[in-house]
Order: structure tokens, then C-alpha cells, then sequence
């Protein structure tokens, strides 16, 4: 028996352009969680994530959609604090419930 996991945000693949123009929802977080934590939290809901956590103070990593019209999806992480912006709402619900699911176990 082989088991594939597949990520909430399976459709999704960095891009290195990020639009500004677009109307964005917007998720921050802020707590006592350090910049791996935070990494650990996107690899678990997106593909084409490094294993491995940047070594930097400030971490972005920008996303497309390959579903739904391309709609974008930008995370930007540091110590104590992470910010999620999309255009599309679906997406940032279903990040607010993965990371939400993952630090209450």
C-alpha cells in the first residue's frame, strides 16, 4: 500500500511576481513561535515549500493558483509573527484552520 499526503493547497505553485494591484484578505498571526515554526506551518499546507527553514530574519514566498484563475497567495513570516495575504478568501480560511488545527493539538 503506498500513501501520497496530499496539502490542503495542493494546486498552488511559487511564483516569484506578486501583485500588488489586487484587492487582498489578510490572516496575521503574532505569538511566541519562531521563524521554523512558522516555515513548518506553510510546508504543511502548500507543495514547493524547502524542507528546510530559510536562514534569514524575514522569510516571503509568493504562490499561484493552477485551479481557480490564478489567484495569488503571499506568506511572509518572522519570528513572532506571520502574515498570510490572498485574494481569494477560501484560501486564507483554509490556512486560519490548518494552523489552527496544528497548534491546539
Amino acid at each position: 500500500v503506498c500513501s501520497y499526503p496530499i496539502k490542503p493547497l495542493a494546486l498552488h505553485e511559487r511564483i516569484h511576481y506578486f501583485d500588488e494591484h489586487r484587492p487582498m484578505n489578510t490572516l496575521t498571526l503574532t505569538g511566541s513561535f519562531s521563524i521554523a515554526e512558522a516555515h513548518s506551518w506553510l510546508a504543511l499546507c502548500l507543495a514547493e515549500v524547502p524542507e528546510r527553514c530559510p536562514q534569514a530574519e524575514t522569510v516571503t514566498f509568493n504562490f499561484r493558483s493552477t485551479f481557480n484563475g490564478g489567484t495569488q497567495l503571499q506568506a511572509n513570516y518572522s519570528k513572532g509573527r506571520v502574515s498570510y495575504r490572498s485574494d481569494n478568501l477560501s484560501t486564507i480560511v483554509i490556512l486560519r484552520d490548518v494552523i489552527s488545527r496544528i497548534v491546539s493539538m
